[in-house]
């Protein structure tokens, strides 16, 4: 799905998925915005894992190295989407990223992509 292409830990994979959001937006309109950003948000704002006990160390800061990892495949989807669709998608992005927790890094990140979106 684009959902899943959009976490890919391929970078040709995730830019072909943005491209193949652009046209299905175009094709669906807002319910590709819907379905597909809300799911993006969520990876990047998951919860941390919570505490375990010592012997499962290793096993946390393997899930803890994932998750980072597709935070950040889901934050380097949401800019390869703002660099093709910033004017649709920055409007629909700015309420959830303002809300605290407010995730400054994303918010930097897609400002730097975002282009003329920002100014209007």
């Amino acid at each position: 799905t684009v959902r899943r292409a959009l976490l890919d830990p391929l970078v040709e994979v995730r830019q072909s998925a943005a491209k193949t959001f652009e046209n299905l937006h175009s094709s669906i309109g807002t319910q590709a915005l819907d379905e597909i950003l809300p799911y993006l948000l969520n990876v990047m704002q998951k919860d941390a894992i919570p505490n375990v006990t010592n012997g499962d160390q290793n096993n946390k800061e393997d899930e803890q190295e994932k998750e980072e990892t597709e935070r950040d495949f889901a934050l380097d989807a949401l800019q390869r989407i703002m660099q093709l669709k910033s004017r649709v998608v920055l409007p629909y992005l700015v309420p959830h990223l303002i809300q605290p927790p407010v995730d400054i890094k994303a918010l930097a990140s897609l400002t730097l992509v975002a282009g003329d979106a920002l100014a209007r």
